[in-house]
This record gives structure tokens, sequence and C-alpha cells, in this order.
């Protein structure tokens, strides 16, 4: 999805080393405070910022980490319930996050090689996954059987003319160098059909599918994002879908159901109706193929003014903020009893595209979610690859300590809504 308003003007301003696409981020701290101690410790921090059960926290005295771990068991929006081994914890501690359990479930992986004789690189493999005490890519889960899992990586040896296939696994020649192909369990196609899940068995193209595999968790985890969602107690959120306009049709419109854009980039369409209007309530959208415009609408009936963000994602791991649509500029307030339709348009690009809609009562950085697509391998050239962006959990994460910062008192008092969402998938069905 792109913008379909906004002109084309480049330009660079400010610090050049800035995140654009998957750039640089500043790092979010992962220190807590323990608030009560009791049967358990309470920790400030809670499923916002993706804490999840069985997530760990070691306690920090002198500008070091001790041997007293804080385990989390009961998690609250705001708040964690955590048991205490290896010692005893207090009041005012400061706990550092070392070991982090995705609050959604993992991807199942299956490694498999095409020929016997590669079952040797397989190792190589799992050391993706499974390196030490934490696992380096934690969105994931290795499973044996292909039958369960939600991708499978082969090793292949695709033979000369079957490089570029998308469809099936390439014929094996034992004369050619291997390569890591990331299909679905089927085998009928790349996952997620995304043409450059494939690098080879060498240092950079394991880096480059390592890098790849946490752009496709980090997506995974703004579809399972862990909010309660936007519902009587939050603003409402609503798409609006447009097609474009017929010959003769636009002065059979009425004023509220035609749009026509300005500045629209080359190649869309200016004048648009409004084809429906549809409900944020989660799960999956069937759209139309001529519905390819979107906006978003907010009916705010509560008694408090929400600020309103939302990214827009593909499969192929791209994520966008569009609201706001530059980093630096201050989001929407949607007033108690105001109902707003938003002015920034975007267009459809792909079939199956992905929405997500957040209402806060506090303003948040939504473009630290920014992200590039899965990256091409490109040969074997030295260089640094492009830096992913911070996780979702980053994001919140972020929220929770700017809430922080307004007080020592912590989180207690502070409503369930504070933070509130809703994501809507896109799909032309064929």
């Amino acid at each position: 999805m792109r913008d379909a308003q906004i002109p084309n003007n480049p330009q660079l301003e400010g610090d050049a080393r800035m995140r654009v696409f998957g750039g640089r981020v500043a790092k979010v701290p992962k220190e807590f405070t323990v608030m009560a101690i009791g049967p358990t410790a309470r920790i400030n921090v809670g499923t916002f910022a993706g804490i999840s059960e069985k997530s760990e926290f070691t306690v920090k005295s002198d500008d070091k980490l001790t041997n007293v771990r804080l385990i989390a068991r009961n998690v609250e929006p705001y708040f964690c319930e955590a048991t205490v081994e290896g010692g005893a914890a207090r009041v005012g501690d400061t706990v550092v996050l070392t070991k982090w359990q995705p609050s959604f479930s993992a991807l199942k992986v299956a490694l498999k090689a095409d020929l016997p004789s590669d079952e040797s690189l397989l190792p190589q493999l799992r050391g993706l996954f499974v390196s030490g005490d934490e696992p380096p890519l934690p969105a994931y889960e290795l499973v044996d059987a292909q039958s369960e899992s939600d991708m499978v990586l082969w090793i292949t040896r695709p033979s000369e003319g079957e490089m570029d296939k998308t469809t099936g696994l390439p014929k094996s020649d034992e004369t050619r160098e291997p390569w890591v192909w990331v299909m679905s369990p089927d085998e009928n196609a790349l996952y997620n059909k995304q043409k450059d899940l494939k690098t080879p068995m060498s240092e950079k193209g394991l880096s480059v599918l390592k890098n790849n595999l946490e752009r496709l968790g980090n997506l995974r985890g703004l579809y399972n994002i862990p909010l309660p969602e936007v519902g009587s107690d939050g603003p409402t959120i609503k798409y609006k879908l447009f097609a474009p306009v017929a010959d003769g049709e636009w002065s059979t419109l009425s004023k509220d159901n035609r749009l026509r854009l300005t500045g629209a980039k080359l190649g869309t369409p200016l004048d648009w109706k409004l084809s429906r209007v549809v409900s944020a309530d989660g799960g999956d959208i069937e759209r139309q193929p001529e519905e390819r415009l979107l906006s978003v609408r907010v009916e705010n009936n509560t008694n408090r003014p929400y600020y309103i963000y939302a990214v827009n994602a593909t499969p192929d791991a791209k994520i966008f903020p569009f609201l706001p649509l530059e980093e630096f500029t201050t989001p929407t307030l949607v007033k108690p009893g105001q109902s707003l339709d938003f002015e920034h348009h975007l267009f459809f690009e792909e079939e199956d595209e992905y929405a997500r809609v957040f209402a806060t009562l506090d303003p948040i950085n939504i473009h630290i979610l920014t992200q590039a697509a899965i990256e091409k391998y490109r040969g074997e050239k030295k260089g640094s690859l492009r830096d992913n962006k911070n996780s979702v959990e980053d994001m919140l994460r972020e929220q929770i300590y700017r809430g922080s910062a307004r007080g020592s008192g912590g989180f207690s008092g502070v409503p369930p809504t504070t933070l509130t969402s809703t994501g809507v998938r896109f799909m032309i069905k064929r």
C-alpha cells in the first residue's frame, strides 16, 4: 500500500543516519521496577510492552546483574506478577528483562535437506534458532514434522534454470552450490509467495536469511499484538473502501459518496466513489478488485480524547505507518463526541494487505514500527545489512517508559484503554 495523495518531492533533512525503512532506531531500555512484594513480586510492565508468561527478569545492583531471577506468571496490561528465584527481591529494585517470551504463538519451522548428502549442513540452519540459553530468533520454534510447521527451510542445490522458480522445489544438482529456500509446508510455493526468500549457505547468505526471518517475525508480532481490541470503552474505528469512478458517473454521486484526489501520484485515478464502510472488528475482509483505495474513520463516543495512529503491512514484511505520515508530525487528536474522516487515502498495491489502527490517550512513536520488505540476496559483496527496525514490543515498551516517566507512582490507576488497537486484513480472493 502506498499513499495516494502526497506529491513526490524527495528531500533529505536532519540526521541522515536516522531510520528510514529499517535503518537506525535508538534502543529502548529494558529495565523496570519492582513495585510491590508479597507472595510474588509485582513489576511495572505487562502485555502492552510485549511481556507474556515465562518472560524473565534479573535484579540489577550496582550496575551488575545478580543471581536473583523473576519469572513472569500473571501478566496484566501494565503489570505482571513474578515468582522470585535465586534470592530475594525488594520494592524499588531495578530488574532487567533478560529473556523475552514472545507474546504470540511462535512460527513453527521444519529444517529439511533435499539431498541426503546435505543433511550435514542442517546444524548450520539450526544455529539460527538455537544458541545458548536465549534463542536468537524467539519468534520461531523448531519442529521435526513438516506437516506441523508453518514454514520449511529447505537446503537445495538448484540445477541450471531452476533458480527463478517461484512454485515448488527446484530440482537439485549435487554439483551446484547449496541454497536455502523458505517454503510453505506443502512445498507448493515459497513462504508467503515471496520470491526473494532464497539465500546461499554462506555466511552472508545466512545473515540475509536471519534478517528476513526477523522481519517476518516482526510482521507476525504486528498481526498478533497483545492489546485489548477497540470496543465499547474505546473509539469506533471504521474503514472506507473506494473504487474508481466510471465515465459519466461523477455527476450522479452525492458529495458524501465521491472523492477527488489532489496531488495524486502518476497512474493513480483522480476520481473515486465510496464503495462501502466496514467496521474494524478484526479478522479478514474480502474486498473486490476495484476497491483499491482506503481511508480511516474514527467515531469517538467516549468521554476522553484519543490520539489516532495507523500502520499498513504487506506479505513481504514491509510495515509502513501512515497516520501520521511523517515521524515528527503531531498526531491527530479526536475529541470526545467527535467523528473524523482522515484525509490520507492509501492505495492497495497487493492482493493481500493488512491495516492496524491504534487509539491512545497519550502520544506514542508509531514510526518505530517502520520496516523494509524482506531483502533480496545480492551476492557476497562486503557491507553491512540494513538494520531491522525495533519490534512491536519495543514500540509498546517505549510507550510504557514514556508513561512511567510522568511520575514515580508507576501505572496504578491507569485505565485499561490507555492504548487500544484493532487490525484488519483486506484480501482479494481468487
